[in-house]
């Protein structure tokens, strides 16, 4: 592999400058950011110093964070950020480049003692490198040198046998369904280009395992969602009638509303002191509010960041399909599912009328999103405003960052609508033989939607949505075996009344499960 001189990178030091080059598989590198010729003042460049060369090698690694693998391996890494740093000054960057390169160097070094730091970003410039990834909640940025390098020139030595500073990178893993093919290869180290390289992927790498996350719960059954700031997960239990805050890192589960297997209306100012009627979805928005909303109650309520509880849509107890086009507080819905934007745009899933209906948080009005307007069932028309299609009973929705709202329906359907367009568009739908019933719908990583459903034998079962080969492909349940730590997950069997699914903000899939009264996670 030929190497590529890619210029002077770095800041003035000790009145001499750093110059970097690297062994790249992408050819020339872009500049560094903080820019490749330094000068002093609107003078001349300073001089180099004649100094000797500190090599750098990076291995990658996929930590044990996923699903059912297209790991964040060598193939999703963009770029690396390379940091030189003095040992005695660490959090001062002597010099800085950017390269897809593993192998790299920094040429006429001066005397001193050094360590480098790097982090490697994927295509969306989001860091994927986990510093500590044997926690569950893993803490992303850059990992320095296994080891120090001294120049006393000419002299180079490492602080171990070897010839290079050694930095192991533990990659964020993302999901899919294998890392690389069933029967391809790759060479960790290299990029991906999905062709043969080397060694065959093993099952260990190909599918995901099973991890109880924290202790047992008293509701498992219904819908999960993401807390605000990452502080845990929301339980909906519409059996107990309430919704907990679950932090299985401080083994903790709190009431946040509801009073359990005691359910009602009360209307209270406060929401720990009011009850909950059948709830079946929570939210957030960026500014933390939580919002519930209840089947029996017929209502969509906002839980503010100060503790009080607010009816944001629906009339108590009373449920209906009307008032689109006034104030959602005054309208009858009725709620099988909700989503809810970051700007807390409120989707309201309507089972019963075959509707998808919006409350706007500016105007607080409520309006037909999509579906028939006389509530009557029907099928969706690919490219045509989403408010002149038909739904059959939709029973789960799931919006992405891209602001496309997924919905399924009775019929084993899943359909997009674009929500950044005016009017939103319906763009595609796709009809799943084998999908009787999606129970909740989530979108993860690299826009996959994945769905919680039922087996043959009406036990549950979590499945990735192939759109292009319209075919289910298995994550999780669908087996036999006992649910316990460390298992295939396509191998366990699963509660058959499973509805919790959830992604959290490193890509990792969370799911619930009756049977053992527990929340669950999947990883290596």
């Amino acid at each position: 592999m030929a190497q590529t001189m890619v210029g002077l990178a770095g800041i003035l030091t000790m009145g001499c400058l750093f110059l970097v080059a690297c062994q790249s598989p992408a050819g020339p590198l872009a500049r560094a950011p903080h820019g490749d010729l330094v000068s002093t003042a609107a003078g001349p460049l300073s001089p180099l110093r004649a100094g000797p060369d500190i090599q750098v090698r990076v291995t990658l690694a996929a930590g044990p964070f996923g699903t059912k693998a297209l790991q964040r391996r060598v193939g999703d890494v963009s770029r690396l950020h390379y940091d030189l740093v003095a040992t005695a000054t660490p959090t001062v960057v002597l010099a800085s480049f950017d390269t897809p390169s593993t192998t790299c160097r920094f040429n006429r070094v001066p005397d001193g003692t050094y360590r480098v730091r790097v982090e490697a970003f994927d295509a969306g410039n989001v860091s994927i490198t986990q510093t500590n990834p044997a926690q569950d909640t893993p803490v992303l940025g850059p990992i320095a040198s296994t080891n120090t390098v001294t120049v006393t020139s000419p002299a180079v030595t490492y602080s171990n046998t070897g010839v290079a500073l050694s930095v192991p990178l533990t990659l964020l893993n993302a999901t899919g369904e294998t890392v690389s093919g069933v029967g391809t290869t790759f060479v960790a180290g290299l990029p991906w280009t999905g062709a043969a390289t080397a060694r065959s992927t093993s099952p260990d790498e190909r599918f995901a395992r099973t991890y109880r996350v924290g202790r047992a719960t008293n509701y498992p059954s219904g819908r999960l969602a993401v807390a605000p700031n990452a502080t845990g997960f929301f339980l909906i239990a519409p059996g107990q009638h309430l919704i907990t805050l679950m932090d299985p890192w401080q083994n903790r589960e709190n009431t946040i509303i509801g009073q359990d297997s005691n359910p009602g209306f009360n209307g209270k100012p406060l929401a720990i002191d009011n009850m909950l009627n059948g709830p079946v979805a929570a939210g957030t928005d960026l500014a933390g509010n939580v919002y519930v909303a209840e089947r029996d109650n017929a209502i969509v309520s906002r839980i503010q960041v100060d503790g009080s509880l607010r009816i944001v849509a629906g009339q108590p107890q009373v449920p209906g399909f009307d008032g689109d086009g006034g104030p959602a507080s005054a309208a009858k819905i009725t709620v099988t599912d909700m989503a809810v934007d970051t700007g807390g745009r409120i989707y309201v899933c309507d089972a019963d009328n075959s509707v998808i209906r919006m409350v706007d948080p500016v105007t607080g009005v409520i309006s037909l999103l999509a579906g028939d307007a006389g509530g009557r069932p029907g099928n969706p028309v690919d490219n045509t405003p989403a408010s002149s299609n038909s739904f059959t009973r939709p029973y789960a929705l799931a919006l992405d960052e891209q602001r496309n709202l997924y919905v399924a329906d009775g019929d084993g359907r899943i359909s997009r609508i674009d929500l950044t367009v005016t009017p939103p568009v319906l763009h595609e739908h796709v009809t799943f033989a084998e999908l009787t019933q999606a129970w909740c719908l989530v979108v993860g990583p690299n826009r996959q939607v994945y769905a919680m459903t039922n087996d043959r034998a009406d036990a549950g079962r979590i499945v990735r949505l192939d759109a292009v080969n319209r075919k289910l492909i298995g994550v999780a349940g669908g087996g036999s075996g006992g649910l316990t730590d460390g298992r295939d997950a396509q191998q366990v069997k699963l509660g058959g009344v499973a509805r919790g699914l959830t992604f959290d903000r490193y890509g990792t899939l969370y799911f619930t499960d009756p049977d053992t009264r527990s929340l669950w996670r999947l990883g290596w």
